[in-house]
């Protein structure tokens, strides 16, 4: 990895220059991005080598290791360019303060993970047999990597270019609301892959029951907030942003909320199937994503604007979700009553939430809220709970009140 690493930083110093000028940047700014590629060259093999490292770390359970590195990390990358501002203006000194932070990162994972395991202090030879397997996974992985955030971006990029730059933050503040949504599942798939990857090798059983249960979970905690969203859209944006930016926002942050709902899902099954050796399954779907959604955009934006890219981008997120858990299941074979629970339970939220969608008063989309989610919890607590689920909780709430 740090070898690829490497290569890759040796790619971008060789045709910083052609890369900047790809990107735009005014003539006045060529020499300080150009400088300021060259911090970023150094950092590409650092940044894969402490994933390399943090890797190791996840895969033994280390994650309190591993979360307090985020932490420092994370705030490091916010106030370390706010303390450079005090002395200097420079692209360049921004870049240089993120490279430091980046050398202290990848050297905290690499002492913790030569504490976790000692043996990697011995050298290490590349063994020729498992260099096949690694390339053969590693290489869906980087595929799946590579296309991820050209559809992520994908409609950001041409909705300023065939719409507006203002069309732009209609569509992305909501955005960037409703994907914070996503730090539940994200936070699951990092425990759950080293969990799935050991477990399949053993008991299958209890991979199928954990699988099974975080979808569950999943789902009984975002949907409430989902269909909040869905149904408070309007006056939450018009309270923190003004009424016009509601105005032009609301529908996408609903379609928006939806579409992150049936994200998370897909999150799980992903990692699932990744865990089982089989990371070319979410690569091939992304690749025909790709091949499918980006025409679709360009023709739909003209149009529609943001409305339309909102619905658009939930669609390709319910298909992606979809195909993703039949792929799961069907490796698995979870049985079969405890997946017609799930789907009647997304269904149910299907309707819910496209009758949050009608317009109305404030007062009448409360008392739907209200009124839905006293009518379903208690049925997901009878059916989408298992025995488990309800001893455990039932079993919290005690500790609680004898506490």
């Amino acid at each position: 990895m740090f070898g690829l690493g490497i290569l890759a930083g040796a790619l971008v110093l060789g045709f910083r220059s052609q890369l900047v000028r790809a990107l735009g940047v005014p003539e006045l700014l060529f020499r300080e991005s150009t400088e300021a590629c060259c911090m970023l060259a150094f950092a590409i093999p650092l940044t894969i080598l402490s994933a390399a490292f943090r890797g190791i770390l996840e895969g033994l359970h280390k994650f309190v290791a591993v979360n307090i590195v985020r932490m420092a990390v994370g705030t490091a990358t916010f106030l370390a360019p706010a303390v450079a501002l005090s002395f200097s203006t420079s692209l360049f000194a921004m870049m240089m303060v993120l490279l430091v932070c980046r050398v202290a990162t990848t050297t905290a994972y690499a002492v913790l993970a030569v504490r976790a395991v000692p043996s990697l202090r011995k050298p290490a030879s590349i063994s020729l047999t498992s260099l096949r397997p690694l390339l053969r996974f590693g290489g869906w992985t980087t595929v799946g990597s590579m296309i991820g955030p050209i559809l992520s971006n994908a409609d950001k990029f041409m909705m300023s270019a065939v719409v507006s730059v203002a069309a732009v933050a209609y569509y992305t503040t909501p955005y960037e609301i409703v994907s914070r949504l996503l730090v539940l599942p994200a936070a699951l798939v990092a425990v759950l892959f080293p969990v799935f990857t050991s477990g399949l090798r053993g008991d299958i059983d209890a991979v199928a029951r954990t699988y099974s249960r975080a979808v569950r979970w999943t789902f009984l905690i975002l949907f409430p907030l989902v269909l909040s969203i869905v149904l408070l859209a309007r006056p939450l944006l018009g309270a923190w942003l003004g009424s016009e930016f509601a105005e032009h926002s609301s529908l996408a942050l609903q379609l928006l909320a939806c579409g992150v709902l049936f994200n998370a899902l897909a999150y799980l099954p992903a990692v699932l199937l990744q865990a089982a050796g089989h990371p070319d399954i979410p690569a091939k779907l992304n690749a025909l994503e790709l091949v499918g959604y980006l025409p679709l955009l360009w023709c739909i934006l003209p149009r529609w604007g943001v409305e339309g890219a909102a619905l658009l981008w939930m669609a390709r997120m319910a298909i992606d979700a979809l195909l993703l858990l039949l792929a799961a299941h069907r490796m698995m074979g979870v049985g079969e009553a405890r997946w017609r629970v799930v789907f009647f339970h997304a269904a149910l939220a299907g309707g819910l939430i496209a009758a949050g969608l009608l317009p109305g008063p404030l007062w009448i989309h409360l008392l739907f809220l209200v009124g839905s989610l006293a009518a379903w919890m208690p049925l997901a607590w009878a059916t989408l709970l298992d025995d488990l689920d309800r001893r455990q909780i039932v079993g919290q709430f005690r500790l609680r009140s004898t506490a």
